[in-house]
């Protein structure tokens, strides 16, 4: 629930502050929203997998 709810509030920010971005011609708006939303959802699983790794010398 922590990553959806994290995902989401992220994804409308992102929305928000990128809307002048937003061109009708190219894409409609779900498919424009929902390419941010999973853009972010791969950028928090790596800034977590990159939090996880640990380097050999910390063995």
């Amino acid at each position: 629930d922590f990553y959806l709810d994290d995902i989401c509030s992220r994804s409308f920010e992102k929305a928000f502050r990128q809307i002048g971005t937003y061109n009708p011609s190219i894409s409609r708006f779900f498919t424009w929203l929902k390419v941010i939303a999973r853009n972010t959802a791969l950028d928090i699983l790596e800034s977590e997998n990159r939090s996880r790794l640990v380097s050999i010398e910390d063995c």
